[in-house]
């Protein structure tokens, strides 16, 4: 079975780290 919540995790805080960039 496929880690799915570490995947999630990778993602989030992705989009998490882009989000901050964008309104720093």
């Amino acid at each position: 079975m496929a880690p799915l919540l570490l995947v999630e995790a990778i993602v989030r805080g992705a989009l998490t780290s882009c989000v901050a960039f964008k309104f720093s």
